[in-house]
């Protein structure tokens, strides 16, 4: 039971963004947030709060308890760091919490609460400062990457909501109704043994501007493990319609039968000639400690063990390839590599590691194992720095994390500046078009990250003006 409970820890720290409460640990905020088209001038952003049942306090006002939570909210444009005014969204707002019996709340039961704006499009920081009732005030911040719906050719894809729940609403002024569906986002993305089923909710636009001459498309939803490509292939539709202005999705999937791990829900617009002309992904966790995976299952696992290359490969190159590997693998799987003491649980370990990212297990070469070692030569050779191996290096390392970019952009020479990059993804999973800036400020020759589109890495959203020369 303690492995299964540590699992469950790691996989909740992975979810979204977590703040804890300083005087209540057990109390945590989480938020998340989806983009829509609005108009020609600004998008539509969704902003979903939850809050345990731990740092509310109820009131009792008439028949029912209540819990508020002011909450101060400002956007910044991150480009300029100037304050937007948002002409629908007070600075001074409040979350409102009721329930008619405070004895019927569970343990570790979320309450949810929704904000709209409207912004035009670009990227900002969104900064929630939540005044908690004696406790101390709770300060969020979160990129934000709004959309242009309008400047897509062709099919454009909203955001994707995850959702515990979607049923049917007539109540158009219920707080989180779309399109006659009451929809319930799973904000921490963290489906569970208690919630078996993943419902989905995404709106479709423009397309009537495809190049379809019949006016049919198809779109294809399916579930796949977030390290490998291939659909999970019992969790996965495909549904043919005709062309409307505008489309909404809505629908679910069974979890039952869903080990624990990273997974993304992708979906695919088709055209009539078989080419995808959009997608839109979205990630999530589960956890399942009713499915046993096969590799966990010693015997089976030691028969075809033996006969890898593992078996026999050097103790320092088991120890190399898991250093190597560590730039890509989850919160879970590193602590399973720092638990992993003995020679034998190591190699058994790096065999699984390259497994489960394998697309083509039935072949006898691992290609995702040798395109992986293929980018480490290259960082080492392009990358490297006084003793710092390539691999190690900042360039390196979003290099391995996200593959080859999609451009690159190098300016070894611009007038009063230092020398910089800027590498171009078209699309990072639940990222969208992304960049990365990198400049050898120290005019040494090494390039660090100084700023990403990509959350979870550095901001520093005056990166021109840092690496003047004057600066």
């Amino acid at each position: 039971m303690d492995h299964i409970l540590r699992s469950l820890i790691v996989l909740i720290q992975l979810c979204g963004l977590l703040v804890s409460v300083p005087q209540q640990s057990n109390a945590q905020i989480k938020i998340s947030h989806a983009s829509f088209a609005h108009d020609d001038h600004e998008s539509l952003v969704d902003l979903y709060f939850s809050v345990e049942a731990d740092a509310l306090t109820f009131v009792l006002s008439d028949s029912t308890y209540s819990a508020v939570v002011p909450l101060q909210m400002k956007m910044l444009t991150s480009h300029k760091s100037k304050e937007t005014v948002l002409s629908d969204i007070s600075q001074d707002s409040e979350l409102y919490f009721t329930v008619r019996d405070t004895s019927a709340i569970q343990k570790d039961q979320v309450f949810l609460q929704k904000r709209s704006l409207q912004a035009a499009p670009g990227e900002y920081e969104m900064h929630a400062d939540l005044m908690m009732q004696d406790l101390k005030p709770v300060h969020i911040m979160k990129t934000l990457r709004i959309p242009n719906f309008n400047q897509f050719e062709g099919v454009a894809i909203s955001d994707v909501i995850l959702a515990s729940s979607i049923v049917d609403s007539t109540d158009h002024d219920a707080p989180f109704n779309k399109n006659g569906l009451s929809i319930f986002p799973k904000v921490d993305q963290l489906f569970d043994e208690q919630i078996n089923q993943l419902f989905y909710y995404l709106e479709m636009y423009s397309v009537t501007d495809t190049t379809s001459k019949t006016g049919n498309y198809t779109w294809h939803a399916y579930i796949r493990d977030a390290n490998t490509p291939d659909p999970i292939e019992d969790i996965q539709i495909h549904f043919g319609r005709v062309e409307p202005p505008l489309d909404f999705i809505a629908g679910s999937f069974d979890l039952h039968n869903l080990s624990s791990g990273s997974y993304a829900f992708y979906i695919e617009v088709i055209d009539e000639t078989n080419v995808m002309i959009a997608d839109q992904s979205h990630k999530f966790f589960r956890y399942n400690p009713l499915i046993v995976l096969p590799s966990e299952n010693s015997e089976t696992e030691g028969t075809i063990y033996e006969e890898s290359i593992y078996a026999f490969m050097p103790s320092d190159q088991i120890d190399h390839e898991l250093n190597l590997i560590q730039q890509i693998t989850t919160h879970q799987e590193l602590n399973r590599i720092k638990q992993a003491k003995s020679e034998e649980q190591r190699r058994r370990l790096l065999k699984e590691l390259w497994d489960v990212r394998d697309s083509t297990p039935q072949t006898q070469i691992n290609e995702f194992r040798e395109d992986y070692i293929a980018l480490v030569e290259y960082a080492n050779e392009h990358f490297s720095f006084q003793r710092i191996e390539g691999w190690q290096s900042d360039r390196g390392r979003i290099l391995l994390k996200y593959g080859r970019p999609t451009e690159k952009e190098r300016y070894p020479y611009e007038r009063g500046h230092h020398p910089y990059e800027i590498w171009r993804y078209n699309r990072i999973p639940d990222e969208g078009e992304s960049e990365f800036i990198f400049a050898d400020t120290s005019g040494f020759g090494e390039f660090k990250l100084l700023h990403s589109s990509v959350n979870g890495e550095r901001k520093l959203h005056d990166w021109y003006q840092r690496i003047s020369e004057q600066y």
